[in-house]
């Protein structure tokens, strides 16, 4: 997800976004919009509502993946728990693996 923030917003946003726990990654970044953020929710449903939380702070573009031919890291295991997700494990894969 990417997001328009004023950095007059931060003092608020950053707590309000540290207290989701769907939320796997967020990060100020350059180009046409400020943040850019990685999260995991179990239906479309809770993703909406989470993105209706965020418009209160600016603008949202939202992207789904769909599949991942190269990645980072390999999500060894993790639990949904109806909105919980919860990491466990997450590691690099060797040199040659992917």
């Amino acid at each position: 997800m990417n997001m328009e923030l004023e950095p007059v917003q931060k003092p608020e946003f950053y707590p309000f976004i540290e207290s989701i726990p769907n939320v796997i990654e967020c990060n100020c970044v350059t180009g046409n919009y400020s943040m850019l953020m990685k999260v995991a929710f179990p239906s479309a449903i809770e993703l909406d509502g989470f993105i209706g939380q965020l418009q209160h702070f600016g603008k949202t573009q939202t992207q789904i993946v769909f599949s991942t031919p190269v990645a980072g890291f390999y999500l060894v295991s993790f639990l949904i728990d109806q909105a919980d997700i919860t990491v466990l494990q997450c590691s690099m894969p060797a040199a040659g693996e992917a």
